[in-house]
């Protein structure tokens, strides 16, 4: 089984290095594809800050991650946060069958709560390449992704998925996180 999760908050690279790994695999003979859940805003490509950009098919449920994989030696799968429990389940299958499987995404929500497929990958994969991003406000490494809301961290109550970059999110490390609240309650002391 090879199976090798990347993971970390947002803007930490984990794209970027998703994508340097399936290039030294197609630059290897390797035949390589990638895919990431149709949701994103940018199906058609893996797309990385940094501007490297691959190929990419929408994944729509495990008939379609299956679909790319029986073709290639190496699948790349971005966005991993977004997939469902069956379809990490159609990863480590795949990755059982002998193909690479190279994923990349999300550890922790904007609650700092762990997605529950990434928590699995992390338990089942072979290698986890943990990233981290820079602190917006001190600096330091940053595990955390911070989503604001007219600048102030948005509520507990708000789904916890809302695609957006820097607009919406900012990297923080855990000093800085700040837990969003509930509203209509008071906190204790």
């Amino acid at each position: 089984m090879s199976l090798e999760l990347i993971t970390g908050s947002m803007f930490s690279g984990k794209t970027l290095e998703l994508i340097r790994r399936l290039r030294d695999a197609d630059a290897d003979g390797q035949r390589v594809s990638a895919g990431k859940p149709s949701l994103d805003l940018d199906s058609g490509w893996l797309v990385s800050l940094a501007g490297s950009r691959w190929p990419a098919e929408p994944l729509t449920g495990c008939h379609a991650i299956r679909r790319v994989a029986c073709r290639v030696g190496v699948l790349g799968v971005d966005e991993v946060q977004f997939l469902s429990l069956t379809e990490i389940r159609c990863l480590e299958e795949i990755a059982a069958d002998g193909i690479r499987v190279v994923a990349a995404g999300l550890d922790l929500d904007f609650r700092g709560a762990p997605f529950p497929g990434v928590e699995r990958l992390v338990a089942t994969a072979q290698s986890v390449t943990w990233l981290t991003a820079t602190c917006t406000r001190c600096g330091a490494a940053a595990k955390h992704s911070q989503r604001l809301l007219d600048g102030r961290p948005a509520p507990a109550e708000a789904p916890t998925i809302l695609l957006g970059g820097r607009e919406l999110y900012e990297p923080r490390c855990a000093a800085c996180h700040e837990l969003p609240a509930r509203r209509g309650r008071r906190r204790r002391c």
